[in-house]
């Protein structure tokens, strides 16, 4: 009996965790379409598009500046799949074994 309750409480908080990744990676999106806020809000990182493409051009000095662009919407693309996956249920035990290193 104590096994199966450890089970319904593994499930819970790996669906718990799940959520909030979900929802991390959506908040995330929202932020660089400045759903968040303008830039130099409190807690908004960037704030809109163009902001985001110099924070992702940052980490890559050795990229051409043509490739920044094309990396942050791979990067955004990415992130509203994963956001999509982890919040839809069926297929969040697969992303959750994506995102976990």
């Amino acid at each position: 009996m104590r096994t199966a309750g450890l089970v319904v409480v593994g499930v819970i908080t790996g669906w718990v965790c799940a959520v909030l990744l979900g929802l991390a990676f959506g908040g995330a999106v929202a932020d660089r379409f400045g759903l968040l806020g303008a830039p130099g809000s409190e807690g908004v990182a960037w704030g809109d598009w163009r902001s985001f493409t110099v924070y992702t051009g940052q980490p890559m000095p050795w990229a051409p500046e043509w490739l920044v662009p094309l990396a942050a919407v791979g990067a955004t693309a990415a992130e509203i799949a994963l956001f999509v996956w982890l919040i839809s249920g069926p297929a969040r035990k697969w992303a959750v074994r994506c995102c976990s290193p």
